[in-house]
């Protein structure tokens, strides 16, 4: 695997990008951004092709805590896992996207997925095209496209395809 996550914190300025291969992404839990994510900063992730594998805890994956965070996989089938802090969030006057272009993608969150929380968020999940599947983990009620507190959050699936849409342990919304 991988590790993109600075070895301390203090970066405000951090993109990755990728130009091919079946890569897998990890980021374990440290309390700075990786991933394509940002904590009062930039931070953005591109992945130009490969079926790859994306997991991380909290600000990862396109999320943003007073920042702006992109990250984007431009093909591939992908596996997107993210804690409560991820899959394109946005806190405390953040924005954060994740975009996924093509291929059959599966997310898995435990509170992210263009989900905000606090006034002038922007967070979105956006998928052009495939059959996905997303799913959130029990216990969770912000999740795949929530916002609160006048914040912008959203869920964009833009395949013709039929997709799974799994909200807690399974119950379909």
């Amino acid at each position: 695997s991988t590790r993109l996550a600075p070895k301390a914190p203090g970066y405000p300025i951090a993109v990755s990008i990728d130009f091919a291969g079946n890569d897998a992404y990890y980021k374990p839990t440290y309390y700075f951004p990786a991933e394509g994510g940002a904590f009062a900063g930039i931070g953005g992730l591109l992945d130009l092709s490969g079926n790859d594998t994306y997991t991380c805890d909290d600000e990862c994956l396109g999320s943003a805590i007073s920042g702006v965070a992109l990250a984007r996989d431009y093909s591939g089938n992908d596996s997107y896992v993210g804690g409560s802090i991820s899959l394109g969030d946005a806190e405390l006057q953040g924005i954060g996207i994740l975009r996924d272009d093509a291929g059959h993608d599966s997310y898995l969150t435990t509170g992210g997925g263009g989900v905000v929380d606090s006034p002038g968020d922007l967070g979105l999940l956006w998928s052009r095209a495939g059959t996905d599947s997303y799913r959130a983990r029990s216990g969770t009620e912000l999740a795949l496209g929530s916002g609160i507190r006048w914040g912008a959050g959203w869920l964009v699936d833009e395949g013709l395809d039929i997709d799974r849409d799994l909200y807690k342990d399974g119950l379909t919304r």
